[in-house]
């Protein structure tokens, strides 16, 4: 079963349209600039916002996102291919191949729980405690550095 966050799929969904319409606006300029740059910029950075929910690590969304609303000297800023990866990111979402920020931290501080929690199960019902103080170490600096990431603290 397949987790969905109704809360990322509705921001989805309502950033979607509005960056439909932030595309209309632009095609239909002769000169090729965006007219209401408060909202465009507004749009971006909430694309970024929820894009940067997807992932822990390097999020190939918000790279592909932001090479296409980042303008500049030799680059050229490209609302419709922007609003691409928004789309892309979607569809990656609802088929459970972009896994949530929190889920992908709950999912590492589980395993290092999970470590954990063998090693005192071993060590209870007299199994052999093996594990070498470098490896109960590591684990448990794991465990604590995902609950620090998962609370926002450094």
């Amino acid at each position: 079963m397949r987790y969905v966050n109704e809360s990322i799929l509705r921001r989805f969904d309502e950033l979607i349209p509005e960056g439909e319409r932030l595309w209309d606006e632009f095609k239909k300029n002769n000169e090729g600039m965006i007219i209401d740059i408060v909202a465009f910029t507004q749009w971006a950075t909430s694309c970024l916002n929820l894009l940067d929910k997807l992932s822990i690590t390097t999020n190939r969304f918000v790279t592909q996102f932001e090479i296409w609303v980042t303008g500049g000297p030799g680059k050229k800023m490209n609302i419709g291919a922007a609003l691409g990866v928004l789309k892309s990111a979607r569809h990656e979402y609802l088929s459970g191949m972009a896994v949530e920020y929190h889920l992908s931290v709950s999912a590492a501080v589980f395993g290092g729980l999970e470590a954990i929690a063998k090693m005192r199960n071993d060590a209870a019902h007299g199994g052999e405690f093996n594990y070498s103080k470098i490896q109960i170490e590591g684990a448990r600096v794991q465990v604590e550095s995902m609950l620090r990431k998962l609370l926002g603290n450094s």
